[in-house]
């Protein structure tokens, strides 16, 4: 093979292929990138940012009915497969450099199709936001090393997006933060995919966790909710709030940044939601998944009815905040999809992966890591036309 090197590049020519070697990465183009659950929106929205970015590489969907999938790309191939069939879901994975799990909800699967990226020593990408799913992705931390995979999970709105938002609060300044935090908004207009429906409601339970001093901490959600409000900007005040356990709370501690700050919860306001129904699936016990299972059915077909009438202005709102001692600071950005800000990142993590900007390093990573660079994340962010700047909200 022929070989070309300059100061921080090698390019390797291997028969038809051509391989670039960046910071330690080899990367032979056109990589293959498979993103299982592709014909959702999130995903179909992941293959359109991937296709857009011009880069070496060839992107393929897969899921139960990915057969069906329109407004793809021409050059992307539909394949039909079972997840629940392991057999499969491994000959399909071989074929593939890079996986992009956009399948959910993550709550069923958890770490399965994780632990085959693992045995066929892929990287795997995810937008994981389940609080369980994400323990279980990270007990394969030492199998993924042992196997020489890589695992980024948690590339999505939150987490991934949020952790960025928080990091960058928490890097401004170098003081303790008494407390801190992440909020959402979510507009009446917005619309979700079942798994999102079905994550949201299942993680309705009697208790929260939280970041207390660097390590997770249970409290009752009742406790946490009484009069808890936000004000994401002029025109929405003082917003009642819905808490929830978001897997930054196992990864935040793993940042340096993050021990500087006292108590650290995460919430969000569901325009339309009716806040005396949270108390009831809180303590929902009997014929629970089935009770959900039928809410979040029910939950959809509302959402898409209305999606077919008047228009409905939508709007997502992420916003991070920490209050120190003189003064809050926070970094807020929005959008009119959270469809959009989950695929735009993962998207993003993707590109970084291809370009050699995140080096192929063994084990289980989420955005926290050192080998995410986040100057380089922000400024592809910032090329999106999403702007992450901290400001000084109030004064004491």
């Amino acid at each position: 093979c022929a070989v070309a090197r300059g100061a921080d590049l090698c390019v390797v020519a291997r028969g038809a292929d051509l391989c670039v070697v960046a910071r330690g990465a080899v990367l032979c183009g056109p990589k293959r990138v498979l993103v299982a659950g592709g014909n959702g929106v999130t995903g179909k929205l992941i293959v359109r940012y991937l296709t857009g970015f011009k880069l070496p590489v060839q992107v393929d969907i897969a899921a139960r009915t990915a057969l069906r999938a329109q407004n793809l790309p021409e050059q992307v191939r539909k394949i039909d497969i079972d997840f629940q069939n392991k057999k499969a879901t491994s000959a399909l994975f071989r074929q593939y450099d890079i996986i992009i799990l956009a399948i959910g909800p993550f709550d069923i699967f958890k770490a399965s199709l994780h632990e085959i990226c693992v045995s066929e020593q892929k990287i795997c990408i995810d937008i994981n936001d389940s609080y369980e799913a994400a323990s279980e992705i990270y007990k394969l931390k030492k199998d993924a090393e042992h196997h020489q995979s890589m695992i980024l999970t948690g590339m999505g709105l939150a987490p991934g997006l949020t952790t960025l938002l928080l990091l960058e609060v928490l890097q401004q300044n170098n003081e303790t933060a008494q407390s801190g935090g992440v909020r959402m908004f979510f507009s009446n207009g917005i619309n979700s995919g079942k798994a999102s429906i079905y994550t949201m409601l299942i993680n309705f339970i009697s208790h929260v966790f939280i970041l207390s001093n660097g390590k997770a901490y249970k409290t009752l959600s009742k406790k946490i909710e009484k009069d808890a409000y936000y004000t994401f900007n002029e025109s929405l005040k003082h917003k009642p709030l819905i808490y929830y356990s978001s897997p930054e709370i196992q990864t935040l501690p793993l940042n340096k940044d993050c021990s500087r700050i006292r108590q650290l919860d995460f919430a969000f306001h569901l325009e339309g939601m009716p806040m005396n129904i949270i108390p009831f699936l809180r303590g929902l016990k009997i014929f629970r998944k089935t009770i959900i299972k039928f809410l979040c059915k029910s939950t959809y077909k509302k959402q898409k009815k209305q999606q077919s009438g008047q228009p409905v202005e939508t709007l997502v709102i992420a916003s991070a905040f920490g209050q120190f001692d003189n003064c809050i600071k926070h970094c807020q950005v929005s959008s009119k999809s959270s469809y959009e800000l989950t695929a735009l990142t993962a998207s993003l993590v993707a590109e970084m992966v291809l370009k050699g900007e995140i080096v192929e390093t063994n084990g289980v990573h989420s955005i926290e890591s050192d080998i995410i660079s986040k100057p380089i994340l922000k400024t592809r962010f910032e090329r999106e036309g999403i702007k992450i700047n901290p400001e000084i909200v109030n004064q004491s």
